[in-house]
């Protein structure tokens, strides 16, 4: 027998947020496989690639959103402009992160947990989230990374963070080491980075009262996402 949806569930949608530079969208397969994921996970039906790319877009740059839910698929596009910030201090929220939650994992419209994150966070630029075992799981708009001698260190999707489109991009350019690791593994590391789609990769410069120079692997990686953006 067929599970039946109920008629009032609000909370049970994806979204993804797409960047778009000249009214041209950035990796949008990517994006595409990530919406199918979760919205098989959650149970929704996916729109068809064949529908996605009949949104018509300006000759602008911003953002666009993609969202699911039991009404089906609906989108909307914002303009911005480029993101310019040269510093970036990153701090830690006391939410914490359900590490099985569908809400970590994927990008659900229940993004409660993150937002409260986001909104106690007037002191930073960001925060880390960690999750029920304190165990580093992510920031609260995107995923971290950090480097230790060399070696580039990010949490398991199984502590409860995002197989985030750029984080797979990240993972493509280098070597990067995934598992489970604690909050003191930032205040030893050599740099610290954030990623998400309209960002790219971002350097952290300060971490509580420790700051980072800018330094070869994260400069490298900046200087390629440029190169793949074609900006």
């Amino acid at each position: 027998m067929k599970k039946e949806i109920p008629i009032f569930a609000p909370w049970l949608g994806v979204f993804e947020t797409l960047k778009v530079i000249n009214g041209e969208i950035q990796f949008f397969k990517e994006h595409f496989q990530s919406l199918k994921e979760s919205s098989r996970v959650l149970g929704l039906k996916v729109p068809t690639e064949k529908r996605l790319l009949k949104v018509k877009l300006p000759l602008q740059n911003g953002r666009l959103r993609w969202i699911v839910d039991t009404q089906g698929f609906r989108f909307f596009f914002q303009e911005e402009k480029p993101n310019k910030r040269s510093s970036f201090v990153l701090g830690v929220s006391l939410v914490r992160l359900g590490c099985h939650n569908w809400d970590a994992r994927y990008k659900t419209v229940s993004y409660l947990s993150h937002w409260q994150a986001r909104q106690e966070s007037e002191n930073f630029d960001e925060v880390v989230l960690l999750n029920e075992w304190d165990q580093i799981a992510s920031v609260s708009m995107g995923n971290i990374f950090w480097v230790k001698e060399g070696i580039v260190y990010t949490p398991s999707v199984d502590c409860g963070c995002r197989s985030g489109v750029v984080r797979n991009w990240v993972k493509k350019q280098v070597r990067v080491k995934e598992g489970r690791f604690g909050l003191d593994q930032l205040g030893i590391a050599d740099e610290i980075f954030i990623t998400n789609s309209m960002m790219g990769v971002q350097s952290v410069n300060r971490f509580l009262s420790r700051n980072f120079k800018l330094r070869k692997i994260v400069r490298t990686l900046q200087q390629e996402w440029k190169r793949t953006l074609k900006i």
